[in-house]
């Protein structure tokens, strides 16, 4: 998905309902009772009753292993190239599932993404 595309979608729709902390490193993750209590890099900490945890590519690293280490998470080294070219209304991702690969439309954008795999960099 487009990241910051879905986060406003999601900051819109749950307006006023939550606090939203982007961008600042989580160092420390602990659940006390009800409640889930963050400790960012800036020195501060807060109390949450509910975290949507969405780490990304640090998803296998601290402090989030304690809560992903048995999901079978693996972080793939990826290419993606941008093509300005017309998207035509109704255009499907295209899937090369042999290769790892996918070409993506973004309608909104009049372009496409095509990514794979690349063990190497």
């Amino acid at each position: 998905c487009q990241v910051p595309a879905r986060v406003l979608e999601l900051r819109a729709r749950l307006a006023g309902r939550v606090s939203v902390r982007e961008g600042l490193p989580v160092l420390g993750i602990e659940e006390t009772g009800a409640k889930v209590r963050l400790n960012f890099s800036d020195a501060t900490e807060q109390d949450f009753d509910r975290v949507i945890l969405a780490p990304g590519p640090w998803a296998c690293e601290a402090p989030f292993t304690a809560l992903t280490a048995g999901l079978g998470i693996r972080i793939k080294k990826i290419v993606a190239f941008h093509i300005d070219s017309p998207v035509e209304a109704g255009a499907a991702a295209e899937l090369f599932l042999s290769e790892d690969a996918f070409l993506l439309p973004l309608a909104g954008e009049n372009r496409w993404i095509y990514s794979y795999t690349c063990d190497e960099w």
